[in-house]
């Protein structure tokens, strides 16, 4: 009498007169009954069970590269997947990073943070005398000519308070007025000398004596 597993999807028999069928071992599947061979799952797809009749898409975050699969591949920091059946992971694009695997999308770099470069598991940080106030970017811009940055990550600069200035873009710190110097204004790129007439005897003056 005929064996019943004959019947079965997933299942195979490669000889003549065999008396039973054999299930599919992993990785494999039997779409139709009385198959001779079990396939293979494609790429993009896998069967972690022995005796099935399909395969099973690999979910978002993961991947198969090659046929035969009995487990999927979870991206890894740095790349994402958000489709499923997919045979690869896609880099984050520069601005943003993964920092963990299995990811369906990657994270855009906040204010004060940049990544200049493709598949990324990190963020950088705007370094002093630099920021950036918006998501996504690539690069930190430089504080301007009497502004300086004094601290990381920083998503503004600041303005060079009075008896102090910033000669130089990308300025981590003001330089103050010298003795015999004077700045009254904020956000200068120099002091002034003190007029005929005038003084002033300590560094940082925001104006001359009479």
């Amino acid at each position: 009498m005929l064996q019943i597993s004959w019947f079965l999807l997933g299942s195979y028999a490669t000889n003549t007169g065999s008396t039973q069928c054999l299930p599919c071992p992993t990785g494999k599947f039997a779409a139709t009954k009385g198959t001779s061979k079990c396939d293979s799952c494609p790429a993009g797809e896998y069967q972690n069970q022995t005796g099935q009749s399909n395969c099973t898409k690999c979910e978002p975050g993961s991947y198969s590269a090659s046929i035969g699969a009995s487990a999927c591949t979870l991206c890894i920091p740095g790349k994402f997947q958000s489709a499923s059946g997919q045979i690869s992971c896609i880099n984050c694009a520069p601005g943003t990073y993964s920092s963990s695997s299995g990811t369906t999308a990657c994270t855009d770099c906040s204010p004060g943070q940049y990544q200049d470069s493709a598949g990324s598991s990190s963020y950088k940080n705007c370094s002093y005398g630099s920021f950036t106030n918006t998501t996504k970017q690539t690069t930190c811009i430089k504080c301007q000519l009497g502004e300086y940055g004094p601290t990381i990550m920083a998503t503004k600069c600041l303005t060079c308070p009075s008896g102090s200035f910033s000669d130089s873009e990308g300025s981590k710190s003001c330089n103050t007025c010298n003795p015999g110097e004077f700045q009254s204004q904020s956000g200068m790129t120099k002091c002034d000398n003190c007029s005929a007439g005038s003084f002033s005897n300590s560094s940082g003056m925001d104006q001359c004596y009479k």
